[in-house]
């Protein structure tokens, strides 16, 4: 296995790790934790298409190709929604 799939399999289950761990501990505490956590959570979907595409599985099973990109436009929201659960106290969250 080359280095390169090593490092993402690595990365993927850091990601993870820590955005099931944030998530535990943001329904007791804060609610920053839980947006932090789903941004982990997509940054490893984001490298799990990365390294099913170096694997060669895309070339196998050219229909899945592409079903991750949708995903890469919730990192601006999410980020958002983190600072401003950081910086506004008592913020409420209105369809406004």
């Amino acid at each position: 296995m080359p280095l390169i799939q090593i490092a993402s399999v690595a990365s993927i289950s850091l990601l993870l790790l820590l955005g099931s761990f944030l998530a535990a501990k943001g329904r007791d505490r804060h609610r920053s934790f839980l947006w932090i956590a789903l941004f982990f959570i997509l940054l490893a979907i984001n490298l799990t298409d990365g390294l099913l595409g170096l694997s060669g599985f895309y070339l196998q099973h050219p229909h899945l190709a592409g079903w991750e990109d949708p995903l890469v436009l919730l990192y601006g929201p999410v980020l958002y929604f983190f600072a401003a659960s950081l910086t506004i106290n008592q913020h409420r969250w209105t369809w406004r």
